[in-house]
């Protein structure tokens, strides 16, 4: 076996090796109520697995702000398979993110001819902080498959312009649809691979064909904006209010420099940046504009003798572009795995950097200790990072020692510990996130602790608060409608399990209490009608059969 062959193994093996040192530890790890229950652990839709409906519905469901029936086939597969336990799930997207990590040291071998700059490139990605996230979270599956199916796009677009075989064309351009499928942020990638054409010095092929070359991608990107943008993607409950365009792109300034910023010193990571923190000073915008007009100007004086770094810069700042918060969304308006693929381009611009200092013979020992050191403190970080999402309550429990007002914590956590039944201990930060964010979900959260510790007269204003600020909202009127019901209110409780099945006909469990209201009311024929639609509804719904029976018992 040639030498550099060798070397490829062994540093393949030791990449792999820290991606497993690192998350392997969230193979024990649970699901978070954030999105997990959402997409996978209290997802019924994932029973149908790989079947023709199962398929069908992954590509037609609006469950969330995205299209994305790839990330959910990838659910239905890891179900059908393995069932509903977490292990599987997480191992999923750690191996993921491991064929990534060699993935991208194999491309940028392949594309550059270096062995230790794209050894360097590949372990910052492996072992960065701000990775854990995208990796140990399950619902950001999206991000480590989508990444997959990136980093397989520019592997063949690479063997395409070294031999422009027509089935290497098409492989990309597979493998493009396949990203988009899951997790349209990889929109920008035919820029990316149009700034991998002018890395070369001077440009190999005609500028008239790279460009051809590009129209069908950037078509497939155009495509499927129009799909998430126009279609999908709605303003999530919650989300903050509109925000001028002006301030979006000032937000977007400090934003990027923020990222630099946690790259370089990956503290105070959380899963939820509350916007109210994300609000900046004119002084930090105008540093921040200051700061990223001089690293373009130097990258750009330095185009020729290192022109990688220049790529690499471009590489970060046209892939942050779609989450930078130009385009408003969600709530979300900075987030650590929208770092996950444009960090690979400051991860090339350092490597090409570092290796250029290196060239100095009396810095060279210099740099070695300080790469080695860096990757010694990312990995021990990413460790303790990772143990962060063991569950729910040490994500958020870590979320609030980062920031107390982080109103998402409070409440998730809230919701953690009372569906514990530690209702009591619920009620701080139940109370603290309708404190700092007067929301329907906050009242309703908070209503629904109260009501479990059976203070059903201090629930219902906060029912009502739901109700009002978010109307068509069945659970919430359900849930008032039998506190008011132990308050001795039928009559409001009635009138409110009728604004639920109005708004949610298939809710069983509102036409049961519904018929709950009504025997208790003497109204035997309306009862039985609501029993059996309950029945009909859930036909495991034991409470309404032994209704049923005991109505059939009486008349008989």
């Amino acid at each position: 076996m040639r030498r550099p062959a060798k070397i490829n193994i062994i540093l393949m093996t030791l990449l792999a090796i820290l991606c497993l040192t690192i998350f392997g530890q969230g193979i024990n790890h649970g699901f978070t109520n954030l999105d997990d229950n959402l997409y996978v652990s209290a997802n019924p839709e994932l029973e149908r697995g790989l079947s023709p409906s199962g398929l069908r519905w992954a590509f037609t469901n609006r469950q969330t702000n995205l299209w994305m029936p790839l990330t959910w086939i990838s659910y239905l597969t890891d179900h059908q398979f393995f069932g509903p336990a977490p292990a599987a799930y997480h191992l999923t997207n750690i191996l993921l993110h491991l064929m990534n990590t060699l993935l991208l040291f194999l491309v940028m071998g392949r594309f550059t001819g270096t062995l230790w700059r794209a050894g360097l490139v590949a372990a910052l990605f492996a072992v960065h902080p701000l990775h854990v996230e995208s990796v140990a979270w399950v619902a950001e599956r999206k991000d480590v498959l989508s990444g997959f199916f990136f980093l397989l796009t520019v592997w063949f677009y690479l063997g395409y312009r070294r031999r422009p075989a027509i089935a290497n064309y098409f492989a990309a351009l597979f493998c493009f649809i396949l990203s988009l499928m899951a997790k349209p942020m990889v929109v920008t990638l035919p820029i990316v691979l149009l700034l991998l054409d002018f890395w070369d010095q001077p440009i190999r092929r005609p500028l008239k064909r790279i460009l051809l070359e590009k129209i069908p991608f950037l078509a497939l990107a155009a495509a499927l904006s129009v799909i998430t943008f126009l279609l999908v993607q709605t303003r999530e409950i919650g989300a903050p209010d509109p925000i001028p365009l002006s301030e979006r792109l000032s937000q977007a300034v400090v934003f990027y420099t923020l990222y630099i910023g946690k790259m370089f010193w990956p503290t105070n990571l959380s899963v939820f940046y509350p916007p109210d923190s994300l609000q900046f000073s004119f002084s930090l915008i105008l540093v921040s504009s200051m700061v990223l007009a001089a690293v373009m100007s130097a990258t750009w004086r330095g185009r020729n003798r290192h022109r990688p770094v220049l790529i690499g810069w471009l590489w970060y700042v046209v892939m942050l572009l779609p989450v930078a918060g130009i385009v408003q969304g969600g709530m979300q308006l900075m987030s650590d795995r929208y770092f996950y693929l444009p960090s690979i381009g400051l991860f090339i611009a350092l490597a090409w950097l570092l290796a250029w200092i290196a060239e100095i013979p009396r810095l060279r020992r210099v740099v070695q200790a300080v790469v080695l050191s860096g990757l010694l403190v990312a990995t021990v970080s990413s460790i303790q990072q990772t143990r962060v999402w063991q569950s729910s309550e040490t994500l958020y429990t870590h979320a609030l020692k980062i920031n107390a007002e982080n109103y998402l914590a409070h409440m998730n956590l809230g919701v953690v510990l009372d569906d514990a039944g530690r209702s009591a201990e619920a009620l701080h930060h139940l109370t603290r996130a309708v404190e700092i964010r007067k929301d329907a979900q906050h009242q309703f959260n908070l209503a629904n602790a109260l009501s479990h510790l059976g203070r059903n007269v201090e629930a219902i204003p906060f029912y009502r608060g739901a109700v009002r600020l978010q109307p068509d909202f069945p659970v919430a009127h359900n849930n008032l409608a039998i506190s008011l019901v132990n308050t001795g209110d039928w009559d409001g409780a009635g009138r409110h399990f009728r604004i639920a099945i109005d708004q949610d006909p298939d809710y069983a469990g509102a036409h049961y209490n519904l018929g709950l209201v009504q025997l208790n009311t003497d109204r035997i024929k309306e009862a039985a009608e609501c029993f059996r639609r309950a029945l009909e509804l859930a036909p495991d719904h034991r409470d309404a059969r032994e209704q049923l029976q005991r109505l059939d018992a009486v008349d008989n």
